[in-house]
């Protein structure tokens, strides 16, 4: 089987009133991609202010071509997302302020744990990973 990932996108800006109002929207509908796995894993997770790594459960490493979305349920703090390769420390590669969420493909190594870690106070990180 093929295309088992749909994945619809619509983004909009707008800014300044009047003359100099500025908008804007991006959108892709209906993009598919395939999936051979069929592991998944999510919940939510109580992220505290030291890198831990994310429960993913089921799904098996590499990580690399899984997607992963990734919800800040928090009112207050901000969360990162990030790697550990290596035992080499935490990299982030996204950070979500207050209430942002976002659906990130994922490129993770063998040997990297998909790690998060809040801001000044543990935060609830809504998340899903599915298998490539």
């Amino acid at each position: 089987m093929a295309d088992e990932f749909t994945v619809t996108c619509t983004i909009s800006f707008s800014k300044g009133t009047g003359n100099s109002l500025i908008t804007d929207k991006a959108s892709k509908t209906n993009a598919r991609f395939d999936q051979t796995g069929d592991g998944q894993a999510g919940g939510i997770q109580n992220i505290g202010i030291a890198a831990e790594a994310i429960d993913v459960g089921d799904v098996t490493s590499p990580l690399n071509g899984s997607w992963g979305f990734f919800h800040n349920t928090d009112d207050t703090n901000f969360v990162q997302i990030g790697i550990d390769v290596n035992g080499a420390g935490f990299e982030e590669f996204s950070k979500l302020e207050p209430g942002q969420f976002a659906l990130l493909p994922l490129d993770i190594v063998a040997t990297g744990v998909l790690q998060a870690k809040a801001d000044t106070a543990a935060v609830e990180l809504y998340y899903k990973i599915w298998e490539a």
